[in-house]
Order: C-alpha cells, then sequence, then structure tokens
C-alpha cells in the first residue's frame, strides 16, 4: 500500500500561514477573515462592487517578482486560495510605521465613516505597487511628465509588506 501525503488546505495571511480546517466549503474569503479576527475587510454590498471587503493577493510577475493584486473578498471562496498569499488592511502596516497609501488617506482625511476605508487603502496600494504606473510626483511636474515611471525603490515585497 502507498502512503500518500495528506497536506492541510492553508492560506498565507499577512505572512502568516493560517490553515483551513474546519472550514465549511462555501465560505468566501471575506466571512473566513472576520471569523479568524480579522475585521479591516467589510461587507458593503456582498457583490464585488464597493470595494468594502478588499485584500490584496500576491501573484508572482515575469520577472521573478511579485504583483499585488486587489481582490474583493466576498466573492472568493476561500478555498480558492489554498496556497497563496494575501495582505488585508491590518497587514499594510502598523500604527508605528503606516504604510504609504495609509499615510495619505490620514494626511488628507480621506475618509469619513471609516468602514470602508480599510478595503480603500488596499485597493489603492495595490495601486501603489503597480509596475507602470506613473507618481502623483511626476504627473505634477511637466519635466518629469514623461519619465519612464519605476517601481518605488521602497516597494514592500510580501515579507517587508507584512509586519
Amino acid at each position: 500500500m502507498t502512503d500518500i501525503a495528506v497536506t492541510v488546505p492553508a492560506v498565507t495571511v499577512n505572512g502568516r500561514p493560517r490553515p483551513l480546517d474546519g472550514v465549511a466549503t462555501h465560505a468566501t474569503a471575506l466571512d473566513w477573515l472576520r471569523d479568524t479576527g480579522l475585521s479591516g475587510s467589510k461587507e458593503g454590498c456582498a457583490e464585488g462592487e464597493c470595494g468594502a471587503c478588499a485584500m490584496l493577493l500576491a501573484t508572482p510577475d515575469a520577472a521573478g517578482g511579485t504583483t499585488w493584486t486587489p481582490v474583493n473578498a466576498c466573492l472568493v471562496p476561500v478555498y480558492a486560495l489554498d496556497g497563496q498569499e494575501i495582505v488585508t488592511a491590518e497587514g499594510l502596516g502598523t500604527v508605528e510605521d503606516l504604510h504609504p497609501v495609509q499615510e495619505k488617506l490620514a494626511e488628507a482625511g480621506g475618509s469619513q465613516c471609516g468602514y470602508c476605508t480599510p478595503g480603500f487603502a488596499c485597493s489603492m496600494a495595490g495601486e501603489y505597487y503597480r509596475a507602470d504606473r506613473t507618481p502623483f510626483d511626476r504627473l505634477r511636474d511637466p519635466a518629469m511628465a514623461t519619465a519612464r515611471s519605476t517601481t518605488p525603490s521602497t516597494a514592500r515585497t510580501a515579507s517587508t509588506c507584512t509586519r
């Protein structure tokens, strides 16, 4: 008889592996995250329209790095994330060291009641890490507008994005 290795499904969340054993097969990533105590992602519309539940999904890019894509957690079955890495609003930064997107939101008063803000911060962080984006300071300076955009040298990787 051949022994078959059985692995427990797991998702890496904010740098920490979290097993999925005991989770209902129909659970969404949003429900699972909230059940595990990560309450930054919120259910707003449950249809993927509002972005209150956004999280970042890590996928490898062609250059061997990581692409961070905002994904609506209310639409993703949690078992579809088995073996993958996600970052939630709780993993973007800390109170002492905010992520640049969180810092700018705070400076600009970019929140009303705050319910949607964590999801919006994750969506904005996806744009912050997009390799072909033109940084805002280059858009404001006509001399820089035509300069090639680069990924910020301070861009966080999977190990530094999650603290």
